[in-house]
């Protein structure tokens, strides 16, 4: 067993993880087991929604490296989707072909909601909750946002920008070279 193997059983018997992983394989059961996980057989579905969390973290953590070089400030935002926080009642689409993903979704969001909530991020806005009191359809199909959503989310986003001031422009140039310069220097 590698020590990342040891890592990850260890972090798998924390009480917030069991809790989310008893939840998820209860609906995965009700969803016919999501269609053998479609077809990731075998695969333990919080561990597959840890890896893409931590993805994502490493994703943004990359961006955030490569911004900081060019003089440029990242902002992230976690957007509404249809398995968070929305009436399904309104969800025209919740029997669609993504359904079985759904589930996940729901899962993965509520949990980067409890991390957000732990250690707040300055350059995130998290909209995943804005359409939790919304009696309407608010998606074209699975995951595309009506014309009226749309406009909400990018009223949100300049909202979210204006409060954690994030529209402050950089005047400091970018500390990157052209190779002429790099090899002139050496």
């Amino acid at each position: 067993m590698t020590s990342n193997q040891k890592v990850i059983e260890a972090f798998v018997v924390l009480p917030l993880v069991s809790a989310v992983r008893e939840a998820i394989i209860k609906a995965t059961i009700q969803k016919e087991s999501m269609r053998a996980f479609e077809s990731g057989e075998g695969k333990d579905p919080v561990l597959v929604i840890l890896g893409l969390i931590n993805r994502y973290l490493t994703n943004k953590a990359m961006i955030e490296a490569t911004a900081k070089d060019f003089g440029v400030q990242p902002i992230f935002v976690w957007q509404p989707c249809p398995a968070y926080q929305y009436d399904s009642n309104y969800n025209l689409f919740k029997d669609s072909l993504f359904a079985y993903k759904m589930i996940m979704m729901k899962s993965a969001y509520g949990l980067v909601e409890t991390l957000q909530q732990k250690r707040p991020l300055s350059n995130f806005i998290d909209l995943a909750g804005m359409q939790q009191d919304k009696k309407e359809p608010l998606y074209l199909d699975a995951f595309h946002y009506t014309a009226k959503m749309s406009k909400e989310v990018a009223e949100k986003i300049a909202q979210g920008m204006k409060e954690k001031n994030l529209l402050q422009v950089s005047l400091t140039k970018p500390q990157v070279g052209r190779a002429e310069e790099v090899l002139a220097a050496a």
